[in-house]
């Protein structure tokens, strides 16, 4: 179960996901999507892969009016009757999914990015008699869970199977659904799975003429949304400080967001024009990653941080922050790239500084990487992944 097949990071790990199950021999494989407002990157998904949306486009355009004609509906002169028909179909939904499950008899249902929390209710819950299992993609979730504790016992309760993305964040999530919840429930952990042959062939896909001639350039690189927990502000003001030390590297800064104004004036106030560029979205941003001289990333929080991953595949190391979740484990503590206290952007400054003017140590990152990519590969994470959905099947 998903949302909607949009383009962000939990969606590319989704189709990952379809891909691999689609390719065992003795799984038949669905995906239900609540919202059909897109079908970004379906043509990706397996032929295989059985794709059910519980509503149709006009559907959708139906359900979202309904939530402004509610708030309208006393000028509109609606009674209560003919509101609850219009929203019929939000209800219908749920219908349609519980329908698909019982139908086909599925073996494992996963809830793939908190589908449970913001589509399925508790009534339409308990009518799901399979072994389900919750993905968690951010850290994020386990403020969300602390704040509405009540509801939440409720719906990881549910649960028979909680898996995060990586270590740190399955540290807390047991702790949570342990201690604070009193829950027993299995946990484990699975790394994203990244294809790594398809990232080297797109890193030498041909680019336009305009990126071409960015390419030309030395730059340091970086890939993401331009949220304000991204945060790019102190990225630029990082960068300013390297060039005041001397350095000749460009930044550019592949992504877009509701910060890209604020970024752009922050740019200006440093006197960045020529040198630091917010390029937009790219849909194959991997000839970037490979022609970088390093790839740097300061957000405040991630789930997994796969830009980072993606950049050391393309051959490119890597100076991150040591949020929450993500980079402290794809970066082994500092052994396989640039790992800095979260917001010491004096340290910062010094490490990006090191690697771009000590040759010998920039080199011996670049050795590294084939080692450091290996945990992530599709093989590896196929393998545990199949091994925890037998364990499911096994158990039925």
């Amino acid at each position: 179960m998903h949302p909607h097949l949009v383009m962000g990071g939990a969606e590319t790990v989704l189709i990952n996901y379809l891909n691999i199950a689609a390719g065992h021999p003795d799984y038949d494989v669905s995906l239900a999507v609540f919202n059909n407002t897109e079908q970004y990157n379906i043509e990706k998904i397996d032929p295989r892969v059985n794709i059910h949306f519980l509503a149709t486009p006009e559907e959708m355009r139906f359900m979202y009016a309904s939530r402004q004609i509610r708030a309208l509906s006393s000028s509109l002169g609606l009674n209560e009757e003919q509101i609850c028909k219009i929203e019929g179909l939000w209800e219908e939904r749920l219908k349609r999914l519980i329908n698909l499950i019982n139908k086909e008899e599925y073996d494992v249902v996963i809830d793939f990015l908190n589908v449970f929390k913001h589509y399925v209710t508790e009534e339409y819950r308990l009518q799901i008699k399979r072994p389900i299992i919750y993905w968690i993609h951010s850290d994020g979730v386990f403020g969300s869970w602390f704040s509405n504790y009540d509801e939440y016992k409720m719906i990881l309760n549910k649960y028979d199977v909680f898996v995060s993305i990586c270590e740190d964040m399955k540290k807390r999530c047991d702790m949570y659904v342990s201690h604070l919840f009193k829950i027993n429930k299995e946990s484990t952990m699975l790394f994203n799975p990244i294809d790594l042959n398809k990232i080297k062939v797109l890193a030498n896909q041909k680019v336009s003429e305009e990126d071409s001639v960015l390419l030309e350039k030395p730059f340091i690189l970086q890939v993401g949304r331009l949220d304000e927990y991204k945060n790019h502000q102190q990225m630029i003001d990082i960068y300013y400080k390297l060039k005041q030390k001397g350095i000749k590297e460009k930044l550019y800064i592949i992504g877009d967001g509701e910060s890209e104004e604020l970024l752009i004036n922050k740019i200006r106030t440093l006197g960045l024009e020529n040198d630091c560029f917010i390029l937009g979205r790219r849909k194959n941003p991997f000839p970037f990653m490979k022609q970088a001289k390093l790839f740097i990333h300061t957000a405040r929080f991630e789930g997994f941080g796969m830009v980072l991953v993606e950049s050391m595949i393309c051959g490119t190391p890597v100076v991150a922050f040591n949020c929450p979740t993500g980079p402290r484990e794809i970066l082994a503590d500092g052994k396989y790239g640039g790992l800095v206290p979260m917001g010491d952007e004096e340290q910062f400054v010094e490490t990006t500084y090191r690697l771009l003017t000590d040759n010998s140590l920039y080199q011996h990152y670049i050795q590294l990487l084939p080692e450091a990519i290996d945990r992530f590969s599709m093989d590896n994470i196929t393998k545990q992944f199949v091994t925890l959905m037998d364990s499911l099947f096994s158990d039925k």
